[in-house]
């Protein structure tokens, strides 16, 4: 199952059917709480609500020989790729001295003709939910734990937009740019573990 993770976040992948789904979790002790977890399409989709990840290798890339993960797939007319890898982050709110690591998601789609949507689409597991979101930030926390850890999404490129859907609502990360336009469109995103 590919995965990468820092001290506090991870995502995994799992095989179904053609495609790799994901999801995405963060550390609470010596266990991994599953947060959030992708919205996959089928074959029959075209435009799919994540992408269609067909391959996902683990490289080491770099001088540092740094892993990374790396995905390709294919639908309707787009040409899909994704790189996921750990940035260092300098300072923090509490601290200048205080550095952290963080999975960062950067995601492409080519396409030759228009689309009817490209975008990731995830939706809150089990326990978890929307505490707040504008385009460029969302808030995800535990509704059944007594302390107060989150996940924090930040959009380097794209907005995010969040519906109140049964069971735990849809969240989704799209280009910024209308999916009408043939070219290669771009959203990206870095997640976090957080403590309040």
């Amino acid at each position: 199952m590919p995965h990468l993770e820092t001290d506090d976040v991870r995502v995994e992948h799992v095989r179904s059917n053609d495609r790799f789904a994901h999801r995405i979790l963060i550390r609470c002790g010596d266990r991994w709480l599953p947060v959030l977890e992708s919205v996959e399409g089928t074959a029959a989709n075209a435009w799919p609500q994540s992408p269609p990840w067909q391959q996902i290798v683990q490289e080491s890339v770099g001088p540092n020989g740094e892993d990374v993960l790396l995905g390709v797939g294919l639908s309707g007319n787009g040409h899909w790729s994704i790189a996921i890898d750990k940035k260092h982050l300098n300072g923090s709110e509490d601290s200048e001295s205080q550095s952290l690591f963080v999975l960062h998601f950067d995601i492409a789609c080519k396409i030759s003709k228009g689309a009817d949507f490209l975008g990731s689409t995830w939706q809150c597991c089990e326990g978890w939910a929307i505490a707040t979101w504008t385009p460029e930030q969302v808030f995800v926390r535990n509704t059944s734990r007594a302390d107060s850890i989150a996940l924090q999404l930040d959009a380097n490129h794209g907005v995010f937009r969040y519906s109140e859907s049964p069971p735990n609502g849809v969240l989704v990360l799209a280009s910024s740019d209308s999916p009408a336009l043939a070219k290669t469109h771009r959203w990206a995103f870095v997640a976090r573990r957080i403590a309040n």
